[in-house]
């Protein structure tokens, strides 16, 4: 064996093991029913996907802002949510924004329109983040079986 070839397989194994110890994510969607939905291994991925590129979608727009554990409390209290937990100090970055840390994502999500903001925790720190890509909201829903819909009607905005 050559030495790259050596070396690209350590790498993959150490990528292996730094993902084995960070954990997986969780997520839970809830409907208005009250009843929290299961999805298979592909649908849960596909949920988590486009709430994190909804998340991109606002910090590409800059729009982050402080919040509080009331406004989490609050949030928490929607007829339809999108919670996930991800990894102790998961992060999103764009270049030339801030980057953000956090340890769960919850999207409060109405019966009409959109959410003025997803919720980001870290510990005792929470941030809020507005001006999402409608587009990537109605995917999100879709793809979270919040809405009947199959494709979104929003025009495709930044994705």
């Amino acid at each position: 064996m050559k030495v790259s070839t050596i070396a690209l397989l350590l790498l993959l194994a150490s990528a292996q093991i730094t993902a084995g110890e960070r954990g997986a994510s969780e997520l839970k969607v809830r409907t208005s029913s009250g009843r929290t939905v299961a999805f298979n291994e592909a649908k849960d991925l596909a949920v988590k996907f486009w709430l994190q590129q909804l998340v991109l979608s606002a910090l590409y727009r800059d729009v982050v802002q402080e919040s509080s554990a009331g406004e989490w409390g609050q949030a928490q209290q929607a007829a339809n949510s999108v919670y996930c937990q991800y990894p102790f100090n998961s992060q999103l970055a764009l270049p030339e924004r801030q980057a953000l840390t956090f340890d769960e994502i919850l999207l409060p999500v109405p019966p009409e329109g959109a959410p003025s903001y997803a919720y980001l925790k870290h510990g005792s720190k929470y941030l809020r983040v507005a001006k999402f890509d409608p587009w990537v909201f109605e995917r999100l829903k879709i793809e979270a079986e919040l809405s009947s819909a199959k494709e979104p009607k929003a025009q495709r905005g930044l994705f």
